[in-house]
Formats: C-alpha cells, structure tokens, sequence
C-alpha cells in the first residue's frame, strides 16, 4: 500500500465515521474552505465539512481530523455551551473562547486519530502534523488580539 492509498483510506474511515455518528457530510471542493459549517442558531443541525481538495492528500487528512475535532467538541450542544460561553468574534473574550476551541479541536483530532490507527501508520507524519497545528494556533493566536 502506498501512503496516498492509505491517507486515501483514512479519509473514508474519518468521513464514514462523522456520517455514521454525527451526521455530517464531508464534501472536497476545488478551493473549499476547510471548514465545518453548521447553524449555530439550530443545534439540530449537524453541519457540513468542506475541505479543499487542492491540497495534498495528507493534509486533506489532517484538516479533516480537525474539522471532526468540532464536530465532537459541538456534538452535545449543552455541554458545549458550558464549555466555550460568550464564543463572540467581536470581543476579545469570545476569541479567547474560540482559540480555546481550536486547541480542544486539535487534541480531539489527534485521540481520533489515535482511535482508528491513522496517527500510528508508518506513513503518518508527526512533524507536518505539528507545523500544521502550531500554524493554525499561531494565526489564531494573532486573530484573538487584533480581531477581524
């Protein structure tokens, strides 16, 4: 098996795994935003998960670990609520709610990935995971002092 057979197997497992549990869509789109949309005003509704297919194939892999990250943090709406109050972009305290989110979102992704063998591949690579994380935390880490 190549690595890209694999990755391309850890996505379908990732992807079959937010369908069967959570019911959310995953789409690869050419130039996606590499997101999980949801209604925040419906907690009913599961979303959908947009990654953009333009990317290689591990990182598809990891954005979408992440994404499913949220998808597990906002599972349990009341929990969630607790968890992240006041998760405003425009005050500096709901950023550092949303900032507080992503890191829970990655560590949620890694214990996913754990679950299902994918960060214990032999073709898993731990350092782009870690640039990948500790980019993404540093652009928000930035976003939470100057804002929008």
């Amino acid at each position: 098996m190549t690595p890209e057979q694999r990755f391309q197997q850890d996505l379908e497992c990732i992807e079959f795994h937010l369908s069967e549990f959570y019911d959310v869509t995953v789409h690869f789109e050419q130039d996606g935003a590499d997101e999980y949309w949801y209604d925040p005003e419906n907690p009913e509704d599961p979303g959908d998960i947009v990654i953009n297919s333009d990317h290689d194939i591990f990182h598809q892999l990891v954005v979408l670990l992440h994404e499913a990250g949220h998808v597990e943090l906002r599972s349990d709406w009341e929990k969630y609520q607790e968890m992240f109050p006041e998760s405003s972009r425009d005050f500096v305290d709901g950023r550092v709610e949303i900032l507080k989110e992503e890191v829970m979102a990655w560590q949620k992704a890694w214990e996913l990935g754990k679950k299902y063998g994918i960060v214990d591949s032999e073709f898993f690579d731990l350092d782009a995971w870690k640039k990948n994380y500790r980019r993404a935390l540093m652009l928000y880490s930035e976003w939470v002092t100057k804002g929008d």
